[in-house]
Order: C-alpha cells, then structure tokens, then sequence
C-alpha cells in the first residue's frame, strides 16, 4: 500500500494497516486522500459506482449503507467517509 501510494504522488502518506484505523504511525493528508480518491475515479471507474450503493444485498440479508451522508445529500459519492471510533 505505501509503495502504490508513493507511485500516486501521496508523500504525506504512511500505512500500517489496510483497514484505515487508527494505527502509531499511520498518517494521511486531505491532499493525499484526494489523490487517491482522484485515481480511484479516474484508474478504477468500474468500481466507483459501488460505493454509492444505498443497498447491499447478500444471501436474502438487505443491509443499508452506513454513510448517513448518502441518504441526505443526493451529490455525496460515498467514498472516504472515515470512522467515528
């Protein structure tokens, strides 16, 4: 992950874990969370659709999304919504 970060120009970027949360040593900035949003778009389009999914169904379980955005703002795409731990 941080080898592809650096390839994504995010020098204000380290990862320890794949999960996003909080970690000793694991920092990002806006700006570089923006770049990734950028190549996430623009390098993976067929998957940035998912991400403002409402709905996800699995084995007849009908699950909402938790990006309480998504559902007051019609303009919200649903990517890098964070965590409030």
């Amino acid at each position: 992950m941080n080898q592809h970060a650096q390839r994504l120009g995010m020098t204000n970027t380290h990862f320890e874990n794949s999960t996003g949360l909080p970690a000793e040593n694991q920092y990002s900035s806006a700006f570089d969370l923006a770049l990734l949003s950028r190549a996430l778009i623009n390098d993976s389009h067929q998957y940035y659709p998912i991400y403002a999914e409402k709905h996800f169904e699995f084995n007849d379980i009908r699950q909402p999304n938790r990006n309480r955005l998504l559902w007051r703002d019609d303009t919200v795409d649903g990517i890098k919504t964070g965590t409030h731990l």
